[in-house]
């Protein structure tokens, strides 16, 4: 999971370039990243962009064989009347010692008012191959936004030395009893298997945050990995404090007393002991807009 803060600035017509700081808690620790690059339109039509562009990677704190790199992209949206959305891309990864590529898939639908379908493929080549599907449901009820529901199902395929297949299922829930309580729980299960090994492994969760002013919050997390096959619970805990830094945009600094990781449950690097530094944001058009404004105003004054 990758926090990461940077501005995006019109150069020409259809074209900008960007460049953000990223900081990244892999398992061997914490990275930062520097991110450089443009962007291209290189057509739009009747809900069809088709665009390209270039970055570059450095990696400034942490070690990675394959860290930094060159990546030229290309990539297209369409979007039909806002009830559903598909966008694609393909990258290649120049590295110090290999070429890596990406290629995803990613379909959105409107099913109602209050419901949402997605799904993602994806393929990542390097020294071994990866192919992934996720399927996926949100429920936000519209003006009753007390509790929001997401779920994921998710399989992975993994060819190496010795191939592995993953399934993982998880649902997520979102729930604001009052306007400064906010409850979050998660419970996931995951299967599995190599040749003739498999394993199940299930997780369960909780996160409370109390909003104590408009541009303060803090909160408490813990959470149990349970390791079916061979008995093992792994606990982790700790709490944290957010400041906000533009509306709905928040960083947070935490710190867990215990912890453990697994790389298929969403924002695993922020359960591993030790200290984290994260960015939440509550994507919508507002806030968006908010970050865009202020992002204007300080590149208008460099």
């Amino acid at each position: 999971m990758q926090s990461s803060v940077g501005f995006n600035s019109k150069v020409a017509e259809n074209t900008s370039a960007f460049s953000k700081y990223a900081i990244d808690d892999s398992v061997s620790g914490w990275r930062s990243q520097a991110n450089s690059g443009v962007n291209h339109q290189f057509l739009s039509v009747d809900g069809f962009t088709l665009d390209g562009g270039l970055e570059t990677v450095q990696t400034l704190s942490g070690e990675d064989d394959n860290a930094d790199y060159i990546a030229p992209r290309m990539g297209f949206t369409y979007l039909q009347q806002k009830h559903y959305k598909i966008t694609g891309k393909t990258e290649l990864r120049f590295g110090q010692d290999r070429t890596d590529s990406l290629s995803t898939l990613t379909g959105t639908l409107k099913a109602g008012q209050h419901w949402t379908l997605f799904s993602q493929a994806r393929h990542f080549a390097s020294s071994y191959d990866e192919t992934s599907l996720l399927l996926g449901t949100a429920y936000r009820p519209v003006g009753k936004d007390a509790a929001n529901h997401l779920t994921r199902l998710r399989w992975v395929k993994k060819s190496a030395e010795i191939d592995q297949t993953r399934y993982i299922l998880s649902h997520h829930l979102n729930f604001a009893p009052v306007s400064r309580f906010t409850l979050m729980a998660q419970v996931a299960g995951k299967f599995a298997e190599s040749e003739d090994i498999s394993a199940f492994t299930y997780l369960t969760r909780g996160r409370l945050l109390y909003d104590v002013t408009d541009w303060l919050d803090a909160g408490f997390h813990a959470g149990i990995l349970h390791q079916v096959d061979s008995d093992t619970r792994l606990l982790s805990w700790g709490p944290e404090v957010g400041v906000k830094v533009f509306k709905n945009l928040w960083t947070s600094v935490g710190y867990n007393f215990s912890g453990f990781y697994d790389e298929d449950f969403g924002e695993a690097n922020y359960w591993s002991r030790g200290f984290y530094i994260k960015l939440r944001m509550k994507f919508d058009e507002e806030s968006i807009s908010s970050i865009g404004r202020v992002a204007k105003r300080i590149v208008g004054k460099q």
